[in-house]
C-alpha cells in the first residue's frame, strides 16, 4: 500500500471487486477458478489504487496478439476496453521504467525458459469518486422524489493497457 494510504482505498477496492462479482450482465456471480478469481482482485485493487498509477506484472500466453489472461477475463465480466501493443506504444525502455534492478534477472531468466512477463496499466476513471455505500437494507428510498440515477458502474469507461516487457 502507498505510504499515504486511507480507507477510501478500500472503499474503492471493495466497490470495484463488487462490481465484477456481480458478472458482465449483472444477473449475478460467474464460477472462478482460483487464479482467475486473484487476477480480477488485482486488477481492483490497481484501479482502487488509480491515484498512485500502480501496474501489474502478469504472464501471458505466447505470441504478442494474446492479452493476458487477467485482461480478457476483465473484459469479459467488467466490459473493459483492452489495448494491447498494437494499439499504443509504451516506448522501447518501459522495461527499464518498470522493473526494479533487483528483479531484472529474474525477468531475464522467466523469458529464457518460455515465459512471457507482461506489464498491464489500469485506466479506471471512476474509480477515484468511488464512495462508501451503505448495504442495501439500510438505503431509505423516497418514491416521491424518485428520479433517474446516473449510470455509475464502477468499471464504466475502464481501460486497460498491456504490453511485453521485450
Amino acid at each position: 500500500m502507498p505510504l499515504n494510504w486511507n480507507s477510501d482505498i478500500v472503499t474503492r477496492y471493495e466497490r470495484l471487486t463488487e462490481a465484477f462479482a456481480a458478472g458482465a450482465d449483472g444477473h449475478g456471480p460467474l464460477p472462478l477458478d482460483p487464479l482467475t478469481a486473484c487476477g480480477r482482485e488485482a486488477v481492483a485493487l490497481a484501479a482502487a489504487l488509480t491515484a498512485d498509477a500502480p501496474i501489474m506484472l502478469t504472464v501471458a500466453p505466447n505470441g504478442n496478439d494474446h492479452p493476458p489472461i487477467t485482461c480478457s477475463e476483465a473484459a469479459r465480466t467488467g466490459q473493459i476496453e483492452v489495448h494491447g501493443p498494437h494499439d499504443w506504444n509504451a516506448g522501447t525502455k518501459e522495461a527499464d521504467r518498470t522493473i526494479p534492478g533487483q528483479l531484472a534477472p529474474l525477468v531475464s531468466q522467466l523469458e529464457h525458459l518460455g515465459t512471457r512477463i507482461v506489464v498491464v496499466h489500469t485506466f479506471v476513471p471512476n474509480a477515484i469518486a468511488l464512495t462508501f455505500r451503505p448495504p442495501a437494507e439500510e438505503v431509505i428510498v423516497d418514491t416521491d422524489r424518485a428520479e433517474r440515477a446516473p449510470d455509475q458502474r464502477p468499471w464504466s469507461g475502464a481501460h486497460l493497457f498491456w504490453h511485453g516487457l521485450t
